[in-house]
């Protein structure tokens, strides 16, 4: 769910935060294979401008981090987005 805030009729600023808690439990009868357990938190921001009708702009900016106890597994990203919408 990402909650939305309407600043004027044709303009809003949608949010986005997420964590996740991911245990991979593993079988033991696999040696050297051990669980996994992954902690993954989104955050996310977007404003969008509805230009007319049927078209609008959305620019926005998300991150996420995995930290994991297996080794490799582990990341960060950051998203810059612009998006056109034009319905016919």
């Amino acid at each position: 769910m990402e909650p939305t805030w309407t600043i004027t009729p044709k303009t809003a600023v949608r949010g986005l935060v997420s964590y996740e808690h991911r245990d991979f439990q593993t079988s033991n009868e696999v040696p050297g294979v051990r669980d996994r357990i992954d902690k993954i938190t989104t955050f996310g921001v977007w404003f969008d401008w509805q230009f007319f009708r049927n078209g609008g702009l959305s620019l926005g900016y998300e991150t996420e981090k995995r930290d994991s106890t297996r080794q490799l597994e582990e990341y960060d990203y950051g998203l810059f987005q612009a998006q056109v919408r034009i319905g016919l």
